[in-house]
């Protein structure tokens, strides 16, 4: 009977051993659940963010065009007469 009683007993730590694992498993699994609440928790305030962002890019577009609308070219010839002759020519441009 001694036998039986030691085999019972090596069961028993085998079903402890088991429970506590599943036990474990759970407890992994409730703490990976609410690490995934809470990401999810973010993503509305990443996608406002996100919007934003290309709102901004569209206005930033918006104002890439119209400054490309209002370019204005200046030439000056300038032409001088006297001592040295010659004459200098000064291009500006200036973009509005």
């Amino acid at each position: 009977m001694t036998n039986f009683a030691q085999i019972v007993d090596e069961i028993d730590q085998q079903i402890t051993s088991v429970s506590k694992l599943i036990a474990d498993k759970n407890t992994e699994i409730a703490e990976k659940q609410s690490e995934i609440a809470a990401i999810q928790a973010e993503i509305p305030e990443l996608q406002t963010q996100l919007e934003g962002l290309q709102a901004l890019k569209t206005q930033t577009d918006g104002l890439i065009a119209a400054a490309s609308a209002n370019t204005v070219d200046i030439n000056l010839n300038i032409s001088a007469s006297g001592a040295a002759s010659g004459s200098t020519a000064v291009n500006h441009n200036y973009a509005a």
